[in-house]
This record gives C-alpha cells, structure tokens and sequence, in this order.
C-alpha cells in the first residue's frame, strides 16, 4: 500500500512538471510549452489579453503582433538582484520576449538587452560582467542567476495561466 501511494505522488509530480525560461550557462534558453486543447488563434488571444493586461501601455511594447508571433520590448522589473559593500542591489532589464504560437503550443524567448538600474538608468555592463574570465560567478554576484531565474519563472507562469485559462480576471470588485 505504501508503495501505491509513493507511486502515486511521483506520477502526480512528474505529470505536471513544468519547463521554465531559464538563466543557464549565460543565456536563457527558449522554451515550448503545449496546449494541445487550444487552435493557434485561441492562444493568440490569450496572449494579446495577456501583453494587455501585463503593460501600462502595450501598443508602445509591441514589436510584431502576427498570430503566429508576437514580439514585445519590454523592462522586466527586479529581474535580478547582486550584493556589494553590505547592500542589495536590484536591477531591472531591457529585454525582448518573442512568442511563436503554433497549434496547440507556444514557444518563449527571452533575449536580455541593456542592464538598468532600479531607476531605470542604464548602467555601462552586460550580464556577462558578473562572471570572470574563468566562467565563474564574480564575489558580488552569487544571488544573480537565482533572482533571475525566479524572475523568468514567474514570467512563465504568468503567460502559461493566461495561454492555458488560469488565471481569470478578477471581476469581482
């Protein structure tokens, strides 16, 4: 019996994993997620909704608004945080996410441009600064790949419950 229940909440687990954006080896790898019950066009406008009610002003963000791609310009607000002199820094980030939408699934990718700082000023590095000529992480920058992979997964999460029907407007005010 035991072992019908560990069975159970290992399947359970792994039947809804899920692949996240994420910040590995100095990049952000793209990522497809499925939908397989929703037509190319049903998550088009899911994803339009989404931009809609995600930015203060969408039409300035789109970039290409096709139904099979769309592409924004965005600042992904406290996408990361590094530690110097006793103190957090947090920095936002110029990036372009492209979304290509197929029939039952949808591709994300994330490009990081320009590092801005909390007060949106750009600063005079990229994201390979925090990493030496080694490949590892500099002092100041350890917590760096961990913020920004909580960031990228809750970017993820936020487009997947809009694309998958979620996440409902709340009416209720």
């Amino acid at each position: 019996m035991k072992k019908l229940i560990l069975i159970s909440i290992l399947f359970y687990n792994y039947s809804f994993t899920q692949e996240y954006l994420e910040w590995k080896d100095r990049t952000v790898s793209p990522v497809v997620l499925e939908v397989n019950d929703l037509s190319a066009q049903e998550i088009y406008q899911r994803i339009s909704s989404w931009v809609d009610d995600t930015y203060v002003s969408p039409k300035k963000v789109l970039m290409v608004d096709k139904s099979d791609k769309v592409r924004i310009r965005g600042i992904s607000v406290h996408a990361f945080k590094t530690k110097g002199l006793g103190q957090t820094f947090w920095y936002n980030l110029q990036h372009t996410l492209t979304i290509d939408i197929k029939e039952g699934k949808y591709r994300l990718t994330y490009e990081p441009e320009d590092i801005l700082t909390s007060e949106d000023v750009p600063v005079m590095w990229d994201l390979q600064y925090y990493y030496n000529k080694k490949g590892k992480l500099r002092m100041g920058a350890k917590e760096m790949p961990g913020s920004f992979n909580n960031y990228l997964k809750g970017l993820t999460i936020s487009i997947n419950d809009a694309v998958s029907g979620l996440k409902k407007k709340d009416d209720d005010w």
